[in-house]
């Protein structure tokens, strides 16, 4: 994780902060240069999602949310 973290601060991406509520923490936060990366990045996954849900009805996705949900809460457990 490390690696990743240096190189994006390297790329000026994030910046690292210390913690002030934790001195062994540092906090991690995207700089103004990234918001168009990650803004770009949301509409393309926004359009991939689109493209593989076509056809599948309002009720059908709502449904998928759901179970879904369910299982990443842990109620799916076996």
């Amino acid at each position: 994780m490390t690696q990743y973290v240096d190189t994006l601060e390297g790329q000026n991406l994030l910046m690292r902060m210390a913690d002030p509520n934790d001195r062994r923490a540092t906090l991690v936060k995207l700089t103004d240069e990234a918001l168009p990366i990650i803004e770009n990045a949301r509409i393309i996954m926004e359009q991939a999602a689109e493209k593989i849900f076509e056809g599948v009805s309002f009720d059908s996705r709502k449904q998928l949310i759901q179970q879904l949900n369910q299982l990443t809460q842990g109620n799916g457990k076996f």
